[in-house]
């Protein structure tokens, strides 16, 4: 029982560290905090220690060797310290996953409950009384008058992404019946309130992204059709909300609303923020083809950006005279490691799809659509400016594989228990 016990905490505090990636108590320099990924190597020492059946599921084993080739391949470069961010990225995949994936039955319905309300009632005093609340838990606040609020994330982006991960994650408790439909769908209200909360653009768009996806995963045409006009409501409605509340309308979010109605070309090549996005992700992929499928090394955005995009031309080209951020990070979690590692980076979004399928092939009717809505969503995360170490990209890789192979378990269970009764 004691030992139980104790694989609950330290479970639900692995859960907990990820899905408050942003908060720290000492002054650090990263807006997402190093504390999952050194928790994770601990976590997994000991129970590698402990536990008499730990081991790496087959599955992680790409994400292994992964690992091991962009250390090798920062460790040939000129410059081990430019590659370390990247290096710590890698890291954090396998070690993440591989602790969530070891954890995650301990884990339960009501703990993701409270993380839930704590990210919404920090929002909604942040909303009504001061968008500085709760700025001292984190290394950076950055918002404005005419950008949304943060609740426990560094910057409006970051709660809307952090949402986004929550939307998947109230998806997987609910098909694995840890809480009751109602309960799912006051987590889906409070999350799309704290989505308009955050006001910023890119969440709104992956939102959008998280609805179709589920549209597409739903296998009844009923309930297709159903799901499609409830969709569809709720779009009309935040698009009458962003167009007639003023704080709203007058917001950044409300004018690229109106831009995007009135004149999408115009937004394209005016908005700074979107081109550069845009950029990022179209020369990183573009660099597998550059590189002649060998990357570019870790941590080499400064040097080559330019030097693709004038290699490009065209539309690329055009996209990074309106703005490109051309030092620090790709704006692509996927993007960063096909620019860096070639068609290894493909291996990895492709050892990342295989994963999804295999959970899908697994699972029954309603458990593949959980994969399906779930591996659109993430892949469209990941793309947009989320860096691979974010903590709940892999936590979310450990708790797929960890559903993919209980639902063998459970088969092999229902075979036997079926040869035995006959």
């Amino acid at each position: 029982m004691k030992v139980y016990r104790l694989n609950v905490l330290l479970a639900m505090f692995l859960f907990l560290i990820c899905c408050f990636p942003y908060i720290t108590f000492i002054d650090t320099s990263f807006d997402t905090q190093p504390y999952a990924i050194g928790y994770s190597l601990v976590l997994i020492f000991f129970l590698a220690v402990l536990s008499r059946d730990f081991g790496i599921p087959k599955l992680l084993f790409p994400y292994l060797f992964i690992f091991g080739y962009s250390l090798i391949y920062v460790l040939l470069a000129q410059s081990f310290s430019m590659g370390l961010r990247s290096i710590v990225g890698y890291a954090s995949v396998l070690s993440i996953a591989l602790a969530s994936y070891t954890t995650f039955k301990f884990v339960k319905g009501r703990q993701f409950i409270f993380i839930v309300v704590v990210w919404f009632l920090f929002g909604i005093v942040q909303q009504v009384v001061s968008k500085d609340f709760g700025s001292f838990m984190l290394s950076r606040l950055s918002t404005s008058e005419s950008r949304g609020i943060t609740s426990l994330a560094a910057e409006p982006s970051y709660y809307a992404i952090t949402c986004l991960f929550f939307f998947v994650l109230n998806d997987v408790f609910y098909t694995r019946k840890q809480y009751s439909k109602k309960t799912y769908i006051i987590l889906f209200i409070l999350l799309t309130i704290q989505m308009i909360f955050s006001r910023a653009g890119v969440g709104m768009m992956l939102f959008l992204v998280y609805l179709l996806a589920k549209l597409v995963a739903q296998q009844n045409t009923v309930r297709m059709v159903k799901q499609f006009v409830a969709i569809a409501i709720l779009v009309v409605l935040i698009f009458v909300l962003f167009n007639t509340v003023d704080n709203l309308h007058t917001s950044r979010l409300g004018v690229l609303i109106d831009y995007a109605i009135n004149n999408p070309k115009y937004l394209l090549y005016s908005d700074g923020s979107i081109a550069d996005r845009l950029v990022h992700i179209i020369l990183s992929h573009l660099s597998l083809f550059y590189s002649n499928g060998l990357g570019l090394g870790l941590g080499n955005w400064d040097q080559y950006s330019w030097v693709l995009a004038n290699w490009s031309g065209g539309f690329p080209l055009e996209l990074a005279n309106v703005n490109m951020t051309a030092h620090g990070r790709i704006m692509s979690g996927w993007g960063t490691v096909i620019f860096e590692l070639g068609i290894v980076g493909v291996f990895f979004f492709l050892s990342f799809a295989y994963i999804m399928y295999r959970g899908f092939k697994s699972s029954d009717k309603v458990g593949k659509g959980l994969y399906i809505s779930s591996f659109l969503t993430i892949y469209f995360i990941v793309l947009n400016g989320v860096s691979i170490s974010h903590p709940l990209f892999g936590y979310l890789i450990g708790v797929f594989i960890y559903i993919h192979i209980d639902n063998l378990r459970v088969k092999k269970y229902a075979s036997t228990l079926s040869n035995i009764v006959q």
